[in-house]
């Protein structure tokens, strides 16, 4: 049943591009510009080391850091995460200190990561594709001269750069024009199940609905799987709050806790979605098995193999609070520019500017190709 399974899934991801094997440079080149540059990072005995593509131009960084440079950091930040498992109030009083010590990591692994590509990174917009442990960095954070990343530049990721060419192809199905790019997301799916470690997930959904009025909104004891393979094959939007769950020993069986049971990846990639973004405020919906080849599993390649052209993850368990605050903002920004990639980043930077631990806007990425390079490539 599972090597069905299996087959059944590799035939979609077939279908829609994502498992091709051929990359058309010239293109490529085409849909980055002017304005943009891509870091491909690869691993060898584990060493990485990087490509970088910009302005018609292809580049190789041999032997940038070892893998045990970067674990050291990334445990680090991991058990700084797990503080926050015991309340973000009892931590109020330490969390001037805590976001130096935060901040401290941050610097310490942009050094290690990109101390020889310095010279190189000047444009204003990066398109990420890790490698292996670094698709549990958030890049977008990491700090450079006394400010984030983000603070400066237009960051997002793709698991591979022939899914980031992919994706670029994929055509909006309708143009965005308009101060609030109502065509664009005119048919939004809402979707949340609270329980008591994220009772915030309601009044998420509420907000929402506030910002998007056409959305259909299902919570609670409706925010079930079959409302979700009824709605979803037909929404612009798709925005799910509820637990996630990452298997590590089987990615295919990663899912989201609705109210009659888990969604599966397996669920997810089964069903054709045609959603410009899907937005996923839960928890480490981001985290994939890394293979060798191009075979991400998880969440992520679920929804991209379902047909999403872009979506928004995050690399650790959520404060529900937090992502609320976020969200709203990311929303009301989507709703007047119809640019993921800039309205999650304004939301960031909004938070970073009210002096915000990156525990709580850090976690949340964009993958996919903003509507710049979408709109050049067609």
């Amino acid at each position: 049943k599972l090597m069905r399974m299996d087959l059944k899934i590799k035939n979609k991801s077939q279908q829609v591009g994502l498992l091709s094997t051929t990359l058309n440079i010239d293109l490529l080149f085409e849909q980055l510009g002017s304005k943009a540059l891509l870091v491909e990072f690869v691993k060898r005995k584990n060493v990485f080391s990087a490509f970088l593509l910009r302005d018609g131009k292809i580049e190789f960084f041999p032997n940038l850091f070892t893998e045990a440079e970067v674990l050291q950091l990334l445990e680090s930040i991991k058990f700084q995460i797990g503080t926050f498992a015991y309340g973000a109030q009892r931590l109020e009083p330490f969390l001037d200190e805590l976001k130096e010590r935060f901040d401290k990591c941050l610097e310490e692994l942009f050094r290690r990561i990109f101390k020889d590509l310095i010279g190189c990174l000047e444009k204003d917009e990066w398109i990420i594709v890790p490698s292996d442990i670094l698709h549990y960095i958030p890049f977008h954070a990491l700090r450079f001269q006394n400010a984030y990343l983000i603070e400066s530049k237009i960051i997002s990721y793709s698991p591979s750069i022939t899914i980031w060419q992919e994706l670029t192809k994929r055509v909006a199905r309708t143009a965005c024009k308009g101060e609030f790019a109502e065509d664009y997301f005119s048919r939004p799916l809402l979707m949340g199940f609270a329980d008591d470690k994220i009772p915030l997930v309601n009044k998420e959904i509420e907000v929402l609905q506030r910002i998007l009025p056409t959305a259909k909104s299902f919570r609670d004891d409706v925010a079930t799987i079959s409302n979700y393979f009824q709605n979803a094959p037909n929404a612009d939007l798709i925005h799910l709050a509820c637990h996630a769950s990452f298997r590590a020993d089987n990615p295919r069986f990663s899912g989201l806790h609705l109210f009659d049971g888990w969604l599966t990846s397996s669920d997810i990639s089964s069903v054709s979605i045609k959603a410009n973004l899907v937005t996923l405020s839960a928890c480490e919906t981001g985290l994939s098995k890394i293979y060798p080849a191009e075979e991400i599993l998880g969440l992520m390649r679920a929804f991209l193999i379902a047909g999403a052209r872009g979506l928004v993850l995050s690399l650790w368990p959520v404060n529900d609070q937090a992502a609320l605050r976020l969200m709203s903002h990311f929303y009301l920004n989507l709703s007047r520019t119809s640019d993921p990639t800039k309205s999650l980043i304004n939301a960031q930077q909004k938070m970073i500017q009210e002096n915000f631990h990156p525990y709580f806007w850090a976690p949340f990425f964009f993958v996919g190709a903003r509507s710049d390079y979408i709109t050049d490539a067609n």
